[in-house]
């Protein structure tokens, strides 16, 4: 898999998939067609407006409890250029000048916590700003008790740290260990927690990883599935849990792109909690809940991404469905030996790398390898997809989903050598290649996105995600085997395109637009007639 073929869902997590979940390093992506959201409250529309309506809202329900919005929870903003992007029809979107919003997620405004999460974000934004002692700061000793505090290099820093601490009552969150995927058992125990979500929730979850401090602050990340009737559809994401006692000083935020495409609304659920759910639309989601003793931030990733069609982006009752699952009850224990449990962690990362893979596994999984993916005929290779699709969803393509019913085909002889290829794919695009090699069928090449065939044995995967276009080519030989060409694609970070000829994908080099277009014009799609696999001749 590289880095275009995302796949939601993950394995084991380190330390900086962790850590960048903490930070508030997981921007929520951007509308490609730069329009705002059409419904819910916007970020800074109308402050008295708003304010009016929740002073109504409170008066009428006759309580005394103030909803959560995301103006109580802004620590910080900085001002940045969002880069050029592309249309869908290849039209270009100007660059525009936004607002990144970062968000509190120690407690709300007027609380001890929000005020010293405020301090020290003035700080931040204030100290070091040609990030000379980030580039120096190597050698720098950081006392265990700071570890968590991945955004202190200084002493200085350090010093304010304690500074704040004094002056609003809290104490440091202490060391931080990193749970694997593979110690989700040990994870929960050593917390005292048994899961995220409710009993019986509609909402399943597998740990991926988890940071935890001595103070049992942790951020964690699992692959959720929401199988609710009430849900638009299934849908299968990373969702992020990250929980903070109010004793404990933190130093990590949210970080929001683009304020101005956000929508907030408050939902009570049916026990009577209310939380905020915040979401951009085109991004990352947010789901808010403010006690007494805690601050919980939940994150969904990726609910805006239009996989395949409108109806794949989360709806605002997916989201509250979700809301509706977790628990926000969790009072996780403290870690009163932490170097011990680092210790016992180490161990058994050691001791799971040094084992060996029962063989009889190792046969099974070889077994059901050749059962479904090798055969003698492109014929049985059909059969076999339609009566299994399920293991070739899971283990070959997620294009293979509704197989039967969608899939197209056609036979060609890509490599010339005699031997035609099966092709599988859908509106005039490619997922899936297969040859007859050694007597057997073999796949050749894939892409859940859109492949094709261009001109001279080539193989084009095209990838077009939130205004960027990513061309990757490969040549395929008579062997059946493919070789990497090179990649061509727009990085809307830096606002260039970019090529990398490597054969290990680490060569990229800026080009110039009139460049890129002249090489994604060398390699000429060849258009191709499919038919239902339905349609394929049985004999």
């Amino acid at each position: 898999m590289n880095g275009k073929d995302i796949i939601f869902g993950l394995n084991d997590v380190g330390n900086d998939l962790i850590e960048r979940a903490e930070y508030g390093q997981f921007p929520s992506g951007k509308k490609a067609n730069g329009e705002k959201a059409a419904s819910g409250l916007k970020l800074f529309r109308k402050p008295l407006a708003i304010a009016a309506s929740i002073a109504l809202m409170v008066l009428l329900m006759g309580c005394a409890v103030l909803l959560l919005h995301l103006e109580d929870l802004r620590i910080g903003e900085e001002t940045y250029t969002d880069h050029m992007r592309y249309a869908e029809d290849g039209s270009k979107i100007p660059e525009t000048e936004k607002v990144k919003q970062y968000i509190s997620i120690a407690g709300a405004d007027k609380s001890k916590n929000y005020r010293a999460a405020q301090e020290w974000m003035d700080f931040k934004q204030s100290y070091d700003p040609d990030g000379s002692l980030w580039k120096s700061k190597d050698g720098f000793e950081k006392p265990a008790r700071y570890n968590n505090y991945v955004d202190a290099y200084t002493q200085e820093m350090l010093d304010k740290i304690d500074e704040i601490c004094e002056k609003y009552d809290l104490k440091l969150e202490g060391d931080a260990v990193i749970f694997q995927g593979s110690v989700a058992e040990m994870f929960a125990q050593v917390l005292g927690i048994t899961g995220i979500t409710k009993e019986n929730a509609d909402l399943t979850t597998e740990f991926g990883g988890a940071r935890v401090t001595e103070s049992g602050n942790f951020n964690a990340s699992y692959r959720a599935t929401l199988q609710s009737p009430e849900a638009s559809q299934e849908f299968e994401f990373t969702l992020i849990y990250d929980y903070r006692d109010k004793n404990y000083f933190t130093s990590a935020y949210l970080t929001i792109e683009d304020g101005e495409s956000v929508e907030q609304w408050n939902y009570t659920l049916p026990d009577g909690t209310n939380v905020l759910i915040a979401s951009d639309k085109g991004g990352d989601a947010f789901i808010l809940c403010d006690r007494e003793d805690a601050f919980i931030n939940v994150t969904i990733r990726n609910v805006g991404w239009n996989w395949d069609s409108p109806a794949d982006v989360m709806s605002h009752r997916d989201m509250e469905l979700i809301a509706e699952a977790l628990d926000y009850t969790l009072k996780p224990n403290r870690v009163e030996n932490m170097s011990q449990l680092q210790q016992e962690l180490e161990e058994m990362y050691q001791a799971g790398e040094s084992l060996e893979e029962d063989p009889a596994e190792v046969e099974a999984r070889r077994q059901l390898h050749e059962e479904n993916e090798h055969h003698e005929s492109y014929e049985a290779l059909i059969c076999q997809i339609r009566d299994n699709e399920s293991y070739f969803v899971n283990h070959c393509n997620v294009a293979y989903e509704d197989f039967w019913e969608t899939m197209e085909y056609t036979l060609l002889d890509i490599s010339g050598d005699g031997t035609q290829e099966l092709i599988f794919g859908r509106d005039g695009h490619i997922h899936e290649i297969w040859t007859i090699r050694d007597g057997l069928t073999d796949r050749i090449t894939s892409s859940y996105y859109e492949g094709y065939l261009c001109e001279g044995n080539v193989y084009e995967s095209y990838v077009f995600v939130d205004g960027k276009p990513y061309h990757f080519y490969s040549r395929i030989g008579t062997d059946g085997l493919t070789e990497r060409l090179m990649v061509v694609e727009y990085d809307a970070v830096q606002g260039s395109w970019m090529m990398d000829e490597s054969q290990d994908g680490t060569g990229l080099t800026p080009i110039s637009e009139e460049r890129a277009t002249e090489i994604i014009n060398s390699y000429v799609r060849i258009p191709l007639e499919m038919k239902s696999v339905q349609e394929y001749p049985m004999d």
